[in-house]
């Protein structure tokens, strides 16, 4: 007789056990943006960081993902996915309580943040490595794509209110009351998770060896063109987008003069802006495909970057808006299209050493991304920073374009 985890899934099952995935991403992502938000602001205004010491913060937040990034792929693929997304959103919300009882006992330092911040790092990387190698799981490959334009839509709503949140509970509570969200945020995606009631079976254990798993994964990403090109283009664009990251806030509320509530209202543009590009992005594919659409929307939204780069406190703000609209319209468009040709080409087994090897490589120049950002800003000037980030983001729309070009086997 069959096993609970082995009886395909009614599509009412399918469906409820998908608004619970689909939630729980929301609230982790609202956790993280939050997060992401706020210690900025307490750095910037609280702490008067230094440009290259907020590059440092933002940098410490993703440099999980070059230390442990690597054998969080092969962790994923030996557990139940569903049980690590509960237990990350869980230490997540844990870690960070440290922070407001620091700053109420008048504590609170820029190493706390930074230590605080890589812990946290830590534990986006299990999730963000679990989460895409879960949804084929509750949902199956057949449509994977509009699946993914809602995961993906949801995470870029979560990232423009997220700002917005950071910004107006800063200014009116605090920035270390503002982390307070973030942590319910955080149990809340625990909670809900939890409540998936799809399960899987346990992976063997047996004979299984860690680095040989993880050395599996990268020559499993390297031997496939596919998975080669959205490599060498999301480690382009990541990178470039970061230099941008590692300034905006510095530059919104000190070259612009704006207060908080200002930049983050600003800031949760390109958030909205991803959210259209994520629930839009399956027009792109059914008209060019995803291939042709990762070039295609990079060259056309990246150099909006240039808008916010010229921008002052007068009609100038406009284009501002324009520009944040646009490259985070682009960007989600360019995410959704990318996971959906790994997803499409990676067997099951591989799903979680596939998304850690790619999610190694992409998320690892983030923070060197940021630090340069960081280091031009403080060195050349932030207007500066923002023009290398518009002219760099184009860069990433040459690999999937030579690749496109020079293929000899039937298109992707």
């Amino acid at each position: 007789m069959p096993s609970p985890s082995s009886l395909p899934p009614t599509p009412q099952a399918v469906r409820r056990d998908f608004r619970l995935l689909f939630t729980g991403t929301a609230l982790n992502q609202a956790g993280v943006t939050i997060e992401l938000g706020a210690l900025p602001l307490l750095a910037v205004y609280v702490l008067e960081a230094t440009p290259m010491q907020v590059g440092a913060l933002y940098a410490s937040g993703t440099i999980a993902f070059l230390i442990i990034g690597l054998p969080a792929g092969a962790w994923v693929d030996r557990a139940r996915r569903r049980r690590i997304l509960q237990w990350a959103g869980l230490v997540h919300a844990v870690l960070l309580v440290s922070i407001p009882a620091a700053a109420w006992l008048d504590l609170l330092t820029f190493w706390h943040l930074l230590v605080i911040a890589a812990a946290g790092g830590t534990m986006t990387v299990f999730f963000d490595v679990a989460a895409p190698a879960y949804l084929p799981t509750l949902v199956g490959r057949g449509e994977l794509g509009r699946y993914n334009a809602k995961i993906f839509s949801v995470q870029a709503l979560a990232r423009s209110s997220g700002p917005a949140l950071s910004g107006a509970l800063t200014q009116f509570v605090g920035a270390a009351n503002a982390v307070l969200m973030s942590i319910g945020a955080f149990l809340g995606s625990s909670g809900v998770i939890s409540q998936i009631r799809t399960r899987e079976d346990r992976p063997p254990r047996e004979g299984r060896h860690l680095l040989k798993e993880v050395w599996e994964g990268i020559r499993y990403v390297h031997r496939d063109r596919v998975l080669r090109v959205t490599l060498a283009a999301g480690a382009t664009f990541n990178f470039f987008r970061n230099i941008a990251t590692a300034v905006e806030v510095l530059f919104l509320a000190r070259t612009l003069g704006l207060p908080p509530l200002g930049v983050g209202l600003l800031l949760s543009l390109f958030g909205i802006g991803g959210a259209v590009g994520a629930l839009t992005a399956p027009l792109w594919f059914r008209r060019v495909g995803e291939l042709r659409t990762m070039w295609l929307v990079l060259l056309t939204t990246q150099p909006l970057m240039a808008l916010v780069a010229v921008a002052e406190r007068d009609w100038r703000m406009v284009p501002l808006v324009l520009g944040l609209f646009g490259v985070g319209y682009g960007g989600q468009v360019y995410n959704v299209a990318q996971m959906n040709l790994r997803q499409q080409v990676c067997d099951d087994g591989m799903l979680g050493r596939m998304n850690a090897s790619c999610r190694f490589v992409t998320w690892s120049v983030v923070p060197l991304g940021v630090l340069a950002g960081g280091a031009l800003g403080e060195a050349f000037g932030l207007r500066t920073a923002l023009w290398v980030a518009a002219v760099g983001g184009m860069g990433a729309a040459l690999w999937p374009l030579a690749a496109r070009r020079s293929a000899t086997s039937a298109p992707v």
